[in-house]
């Protein structure tokens, strides 16, 4: 599925970033986004994720991947990365607009 076909199909999944693009929301909660935006120009379709304050629609932290297979979620102010054969990373996501670090953990297959 193409960002351009989400459109139709799921509008809600849409997420434009002023000034980068339009992307797939991934994740969510109430203050903020876990935006995918992806590359369908060739494969193995990079993609760069990006942490967004939903107030102010800003990217507050951005990572890249070498593919397209993302897993995401947002609990307790965590943000938590997984892609297939790379592991996890998970970013504390900053409640007043700060931002936050990160640390990442690599499992073996």
């Amino acid at each position: 599925m193409t960002v351009g076909s989400l459109h139709k199909e799921n509008p809600a999944l849409v997420y434009n970033l002023p000034g980068i693009g339009t992307g797939v929301m991934v994740a969510g909660s109430e203050q903020t986004a876990v935006v995918a935006m992806i590359d369908y120009s060739k494969a193995p379709y990079l993609s760069t994720v990006h942490i967004v304050n939903k107030s102010d629609n800003l990217s507050l932290r951005h990572m890249d991947f070498p593919d397209d297979t993302i897993i995401a979620t947002v609990d307790s102010g965590i943000v938590y990365l997984t892609m297939i054969n790379w592991g996890t990373s998970s970013m504390p996501v900053p409640e007043n607009g700060n931002e936050g670090s990160c640390s990442s953990t690599t499992t073996a297959d």
